[in-house]
C-alpha cells in the first residue's frame, strides 16, 4: 500500500470509531416513552388547566411528564383515558419491560394514589 492509502484508511477508521463512540454515549439522542393511564380528575382536562394536569400526573406516577394526549372521556364515571409521554430514565433504556406490564403498574399507582387521597 502507498502512504496515501494508509492515511485514508486511518481517517476512515477514525471516523467510524468516533461515530461508534457518539452512539455508545447516546449523545444527541432522545428517548421518549408513553403509557396509557385512566385519570380520575376530569376537571383538570380543560386546556386552561394544562399545567396543573401535567404537575398532578408527574406527582402521581413519579416520572417527568413532558406532554399528555387526551383520549376518551367518560363523564358518567368522571374519568379520561390519557396517553402520558415522559423521558425514559437512562438506567431503564436497555431494560424495557413489556408495555402492558408497565401500563398496568402505572394504572395501579394512579388508582392507589386516588384511593389514598379520598
Amino acid at each position: 500500500m502507498r502512504s496515501g492509502e494508509w492515511g485514508l484508511l486511518l481517517a476512515v477508521n477514525a471516523v467510524v470509531t468516533a461515530v461508534l463512540f457518539v452512539l455508545e454515549r447516546e449523545w444527541g439522542f432522545h428517548y421518549e416513552s408513553s403509557q396509557s393511564v385512566r385519570y380520575d380528575r376530569i376537571e383538570l382536562i380543560k386546556p386552561e388547566q394544562r399545567a396543573l394536569l401535567l404537575g398532578d400526573l408527574q406527582q402521581r406516577i413519579g416520572l417527568p411528564v413532558k406532554r399528555v394526549e387526551i383520549g376518551r372521556l367518560n363523564f358518567l364515571n368522571d374519568t379520561a383515558e390519557l396517553r402520558v409521554f415522559y423521558d425514559e430514565p437512562r438506567s431503564q433504556r436497555w431494560r424495557r419491560r413489556d408495555d402492558t406490564t408497565l401500563a398496568d403498574e402505572l394504572y395501579q399507582a394512579v388508582e392507589t394514589r386516588s384511593e389514598l387521597e379520598d
